[in-house]
């Protein structure tokens, strides 16, 4: 959460007399549902603890016991997104839809991967057990990450990201009616690709090409929209010298 509560010093009779505060979650404006959060002084740090609870402070006159409430926050909410990222479904949204899976508008889904198959690189960027001279793997593999929700025709993606190591070439091409963009290029480790964070219509394919120069193994994701359907993806591997993508090395 991060934000803060003061307060100032009440009245007391004798003016001045000693006095400890403790803050308080309260359920409404009542004080009888209040709890102490365990901390007092003159300022609150909010927490995740807090959310929904309205804030009072409670002073206490040491020398009589007397007590004084604060009038009480507005109930506390989460903070808003930090601008570009979307905000978290709510929590009754219904659970993600698995690629290909059939599901109704407004369905999230959320598709995470590299490429099935692939070993673990070596701290140099290969293959244990690779000669020198062949293709070697990226010190680590790219992640391309989609997230969004169904619509009545299509889908649309909130996140699409691409996580790579440093010195390569990212491409995206979108291929179908109603792409945003056909070609969208970064020089980049981590990249957002915003223009395709748009409603996607139904028959669109994105492919996205990972690509480092010299004798090194890239990644190729392409993305299909269905109507009615979560999309589906499939990862493979890009080989120097070769134009078309093929199966990645087996582990």
């Amino acid at each position: 959460m991060g934000s803060a509560l003061t307060h100032s010093r009440g009245t007391t009779t004798p003016t001045e007399a000693p006095a400890t505060y403790d803050w308080l979650r309260c359920a409404d404006e009542s004080t009888d549902g209040c709890v102490a959060t365990g901390q007092g002084g003159g300022s609150y740090l909010l927490g995740d603890a807090d959310v929904g609870s309205q804030m009072r402070v409670r002073m206490t006159v040491t020398s009589t016991g007397e007590t004084a409430y604060s009038e009480q926050t507005t109930a506390v909410r989460l903070p808003p997104p930090p601008p570009g990222e979307p905000p978290p479904p709510p929590a009754d949204a219904p659970p993600p839809a698995a690629p290909g899976e059939p599901a109704e508008p407004g369905t999230p889904f959320t598709f995470i991967g590299t490429s099935p198959g692939l070993e673990a690189p070596t701290a140099t960027g290969g293959v244990a057990g690779e000669r020198r001279d062949s293709p070697r793997l990226l010190d680590y593999f790219p992640v391309v990450r989609i997230r969004g929700f169904l619509t009545s025709n299509g889908v649309m993606v909130q996140v699409l990201s691409i996580r790579a190591p440093k010195n390569v070439r990212i491409t995206v091409r979108c291929e179908g009616r109603g792409c945003p963009r056909r070609s969208w290029v970064r020089a980049a480790a981590v990249v957002r690709a915003r223009p395709f964070e748009a409603i996607l219509r139904a028959g669109v394919k994105l492919k996205i090409f990972v690509r480092r120069r010299g004798n090194w193994i890239g990644k190729y994701t392409v993305i299909k929209i269905h109507r009615g359907k979560a999309p589906t993806r499939a990862d493979r591997c890009l080989y120097p010298g070769r134009s078309r993508p093929a199966a990645c090395p087996s582990a």
